[in-house]
C-alpha cells in the first residue's frame, strides 16, 4: 500500500497497492468495499482526486512516468502530459482546470498545466528543488516543498499571482503538506510528527506551527511517497500504519556452506 490520497467528498479513498502489481485501487468507505481502478501493463500510483470526485490524475509507466487520468466508472485512461522527463501530480485547482505537478530534471522542478490539454509552464526557473504544489481550497495560493541548501525540505505558500513572495511555513524542516479547514490551516508532517499552522487567506499572514499529534511509524514512507491525508475540515486523519505479517517466513541465509557440506560428507 502506497501513497493514500483520500476524502474528495468523504466517500472514496484513492490507494496504492503494490501486490501483484503496482495499481490503483479505490476504497468505498459507505460500501467498505476495494476495488481495482487502473489495470495498466507498467505500474500506475500517486493518484489525485479532480474535485467532481469521478476522476484521478495520475502517474503511469510509459516507461517514463507520465501523468493520466482515469475516470472512476472505469475506461481506457487519458493522456495529460507527457514529456521526456518523470513526473508526479499532486495537487488539482479548485475548478479543476490545472494540475500541479513536478517533474525531475537535474532536479525537481515545480509545474502547472491544464488538464485538458496544453502547455506546462514552471512555477520557479531558479535552481532550487521544489515538489508537492498543493492548491488551497480558493485556488489563490500554492503550498509547496522546497529543498533548501543545507539538504532539509521546508513548507512555503506563495501567491498564483506572484505578488508578495513566498510565505515560510514550516519550522526545522517539513514535508507532505496538506490544507485544512478551508484554506485556513496547512497541516505537514515532520518525522513522526503531524504540525499545524494557522493561515489567512487574505493576508497571506502565516501563524506559528504547533504540534498536532505524534504517531511513530504511520504514514512515514520516506521519499516521494504519501502515507497519510486529511479531511477537508481537517477533523480527520488517515494514516497508513505497517503490520507485521504472521505468515511471513524468514529470510536465510548461509555462509561457508560448501565447507560444511564437506565436513558432513566426507569423500
Amino acid at each position: 500500500m502506497g501513497r493514500a490520497p483520500a476524502f474528495p467528498r468523504c466517500s472514496w479513498i484513492a490507494i496504492t497497492r503494490l501486490q501483484p502489481t503496482t495499481q490503483i485501487w479505490l476504497f468505498d468507505l459507505s460500501r467498505q468495499v476495494l476495488t481495482q481502478l487502473t489495470r495498466v501493463q507498467g505500474i500506475s500510483f500517486n493518484a489525485v482526486w479532480m474535485p467532481d470526485s469521478r476522476s484521478l490524475i495520475h502517474t503511469t509507466e510509459t516507461p517514463v512516468y507520465d501523468l493520466h487520468r482515469t475516470r472512476i466508472d472505469g475506461g481506457a485512461p487519458d493522456t495529460v502530459v507527457a514529456s521526456a522527463y518523470d513526473k508526479f501530480a499532486s495537487s488539482v485547482s479548485p475548478d479543476g482546470r490545472t494540475v500541479s505537478y513536478w517533474e525531475i530534471v537535474h532536479r525537481d522542478r515545480l509545474m502547472v498545466t491544464p488538464t485538458g490539454g496544453g502547455d506546462p509552464t514552471a512555477l520557479d526557473d531558479g535552481a532550487t528543488s521544489q515538489r508537492n504544489g498543493v492548491f488551497s481550497s480558493d485556488g489563490r495560493w500554492l503550498a509547496y516543498e522546497e529543498l533548501s541548501p543545507q539538504g532539509q525540505r521546508e513548507v512555503y505558500v506563495r501567491a498564483l499571482n506572484g505578488q508578495g513572495g513566498r510565505r515560510h511555513v514550516s519550522a526545522n524542516g517539513g514535508s507532505q503538506l496538506r490544507w485544512t479547514r478551508g484554506g485556513r490551516e496547512v497541516v505537514y508532517r515532520r518525522g513522526d510528527a503531524v504540525l499545524s499552522a494557522s493561515f489567512q487567506p487574505a493576508t497571506g499572514e502565516v501563524g506559528t506551527p504547533a504540534l498536532l499529534f505524534r504517531k511513530a511509524d504511520a504514514g512515514r514512507f520516506g521519499g516521494d511517497t504519501f502515507g497519510y491525508d486529511v479531511t477537508p475540515d481537517g477533523g480527520r486523519f488517515l494514516l497508513v500504519t505497517p503490520v507485521d505479517r504472521l505468515d511471513a517466513q524468514p529470510t536465510v541465509v548461509v555462509l561457508n556452506w560448501l565447507a560444511e557440506l564437506k565436513r558432513k560428507v566426507p569423500r
